[in-house]
């Protein structure tokens, strides 16, 4: 099933953003140019972040996974990510008024909470795995970083 969620068309390697905001839209415009979304789900998902943060602090990373409540406004459900050229600030899923420093964000686009809650649960496994996070961080093409997300989320 996660496999269908991949795409190297929705990923992007060392990108630079001012901030969470600004990286949330690239990652949104990435999946409207993609046909996943409307563009309204990604202000869905910026105004979802101000309450409910999605930041990650992990041992050799931090990683956010924004997403929505979906609203007629996903045409096909899809996981975006980015990996940042330099770390932007988000708030802390585990507390809403620390900031932590962001390496990656994964950008959930999903039309039924029972998969939202799936596929936050295979992520929050996989990101458990240090080694894969570290070969993440690093890895040189787009293809390299989808097989390996691939392999650890089913």
């Amino acid at each position: 099933m996660t496999e269908t969620l991949l795409d190297k068309n929705i990923i992007l390697l060392d990108i630079s953003a001012k901030d969470n905001i600004d990286a949330i839209k690239q990652l949104g415009q990435i999946l409207v140019n993609n046909k996943y979304i409307d563009a309204s789900y990604t202000n869905s998902v910026i105004e979802r972040e101000a309450s409910f943060p999605t930041g990650l602090a992990l041992t050799n990373a931090g990683i956010a996974i924004p997403h929505a409540s979906p609203n007629n406004n996903i045409q096909k459900n899809g996981i975006a990510a980015a990996r940042l050229k330099n770390p932007i600030k988000f708030y802390s899923m585990e507390n809403p008024d620390e900031k932590i420093s962001i390496d990656m964000i994964f950008m959930l686009a999903l039309s039924s909470s029972t998969e939202h809650l799936d596929v936050l649960k295979k992520l929050f496994i996989a990101f458990q795995n240090q080694e894969l996070v570290s070969q993440l961080k690093v890895c040189q093409n787009k293809e390299i970083f989808l097989k390996l997300l691939a392999d650890n989320l089913n």
